[in-house]
């Protein structure tokens, strides 16, 4: 492969892979500075090593590999846990609702521990299969499967959790001329 192909190939994977790399690194890592530069390191290993990528087999496998060892050692360094997720991912029509919603997706997604969130990260939001993700992380497909399930299990507590607390706080909020039963203006 000549080197003008090499360039080709390299940016139909940045064309192609760019803006989801940069969201799943950011639901890792809450900030868009480090996203961007965990992606832009991805990218440059991917350049680097343009002569054997030409020959794997899941390129976007690789990638996703390259990134989320960049992002852990981000994360190891620091204490960053996933809080929030950007505005732009939210639908416009329904702003607020979604924002909060993935908001509270990704406190509990920060709750789970690292060996139960990797698979189903992997899996769920890589696109990965249950065998490839069990073959990146290497450990036994059986194992892979019973953590994401473990790992949905856990979601579903927290998130109720979390949906009982919203309910509770909205419910302490209203204002005090609903709980007496004032009229006023309505």
């Amino acid at each position: 492969m000549s080197a003008h192909e090499h360039r080709l190939l390299y940016e139909r994977l940045v064309h192609a892979h760019w803006r989801e790399l940069y969201a799943y690194a950011y639901r890792l890592l809450c900030s868009r500075a480090e996203a961007e530069d965990a992606v832009q390191h991805t990218f440059l290993q991917a350049w680097k090593s343009i002569r054997q990528l030409q020959s794997v087999s899941s390129p976007r496998a690789w990638l996703y590999t390259v990134l989320r060892r960049t992002c852990w050692r981000v994360m190891e360094h620091s204490d960053t846990v996933l809080t929030t997720l950007p505005a732009d991912f939210a639908d416009p029509k329904d702003h607020h609702r979604q924002f909060d919603e993935q908001d509270l997706v990704s406190k509990a997604l920060s709750r789970l521990e690292r060996k139960f969130r990797d698979p189903f990260l992997m899996v769920a939001m890589e696109g990965l299969t249950c065998r490839e993700a069990a073959r990146e992380l290497g450990i036994p497909l059986g194992t892979v499967l019973s953590r994401i399930a473990r790992a949905r299990e856990r979601l579903e507590y927290l998130l109720a959790q979390s949906h009982d607390a919203t309910e509770t706080r909205t419910t302490e909020q209203k204002p005090a001329s609903d709980e007496a039963g004032s009229g006023g203006d309505r």
